[in-house]
């Protein structure tokens, strides 16, 4: 049986270590170390990669104002992540930054679609 030290502070339960810890950093913890330079790179790859293809769709430019939109949706996100929890953000936080581009890209796609639908009525 294990002897009980009546000198050591007793171990608080969240700080035990649960099943799927990783480095006693629990999943819905948050990021620990911050936002990183190479976080940023990834979407800036995404952003040249999507603006140079919509740009080359024959549309008058209806696809590449939807991408556009998305980009700078994207910003405003990440400024909003950077300038409240630049320190500490949460892995949600993390992967907004890294894939969040994604998300609002697929979105706009059908906006451009329906904005493209639209003027051919007119």
């Amino acid at each position: 049986m294990d002897e009980i030290n009546p000198y050591e502070s007793p171990k608080h339960a969240s700080a035990r270590p649960t099943l799927g810890d990783r480095n006693g950093e629990t999943l819905g913890g948050p990021a620990r170390g911050g936002l990183r330079r190479r976080d940023f790179v990834r979407p800036v790859g995404y952003y040249g990669i999507a603006l140079v293809i919509t740009a080359l769709v024959l549309d008058d430019g209806t696809m590449f104002r939807a991408c556009l939109a998305a980009v700078i949706a994207h910003w405003i996100g990440m400024m909003i992540i950077v300038i409240r929890r630049r320190t500490s953000p949460t892995e949600l936080d993390v992967g907004f930054v890294k894939f969040g581009f994604l998300f609002f890209f697929f979105l706009s796609i059908p906006a451009g679609f329906v904005v493209r639908a639209v003027m051919a009525l007119r």
